[in-house]
This record gives C-alpha cells, structure tokens and sequence, in this order.
C-alpha cells in the first residue's frame, strides 16, 4: 500500500459559485459546487497529486486565493460563510514508504489566521 492524499478549500453558506468566483477572480473550473436545501457547499483547488509535505499539496489547493486573504473574510463575514482548508491524508501503517508531513508552515497558517479559516484534517490509517 502506499501513502495517499487530497486536499481542497471548502466553503459552506448561501452564496453560489459564481458569485464567489466573481468576487475572487478564481476560473468556474476550480470550484465543485452542491446544493441542499438552503446550504451550498463548494470545493476549490481540489487536488489529488500527493506530495510528501502536505504544504506543497495545500499551496497547490490555495494557487488562486493567494493574496485573497482579507477579501475572503470579508466574504465571510458579509455572507456568513464557513471556510475549512481540508487534508485528507492515507497513510499506510507499514511499509517502506516516508509518512507525510502533515505539520504546518508559516505561510499556510498565516493564510489560515488571515481568512479566518479553519484547518481540518481528516486521515485515515490503513
């Protein structure tokens, strides 16, 4: 078995894709968008190639919304959004392969810090 991972930006609130590519500048074709009920949700930068230092992995996810920091919370605030920078890490229990880094780096926290986002992290063992 070898190590595995994806990770993505998630918003969750009322506002739609569009208005949220628009307000970013971000292309149509990196945001997943679902709707239930009254909730959509929306995955951007979804990124499946697996690096061994999840930052890489997460700097490829956060290429559009770089430098987007402060208009994403104000974003936030003005629509009531929720923001979560996701890693879905699958590690192999054993085997030869090196576990990933799944530490922060200052710049991905300073992101996290500056959107008002929250870092969730969802692995699985196997």
């Amino acid at each position: 078995m070898k190590n595995a991972c994806r990770t993505y930006f998630y918003i969750a609130g009322s506002a739609r894709a569009s208005e949220i590519a628009k307000e970013l500048d971000i292309p149509m074709d990196t945001i997943t968008e679902r709707t239930i009920g009254d909730t959509t949700t929306m995955r951007i930068g979804f990124n499946d190639t697996y690096d061994v230092n999840v930052n890489n992995m997460f700097r490829t996810t956060l290429k559009d919304l770089l430098g987007k920091e402060e208009r994403l919370a104000e974003l936030k605030s003005e629509l009531g959004l929720d923001y979560y920078l996701v890693a879905v890490p699958e590690i192999a229990a054993t085997g030869d392969e090196v576990h990933q880094i799944l530490s922060l780096d200052a710049d991905i926290v300073e992101f996290l810090y500056l959107s008002k986002t929250t870092h969730d992290l969802d692995y699985c063992i196997f």
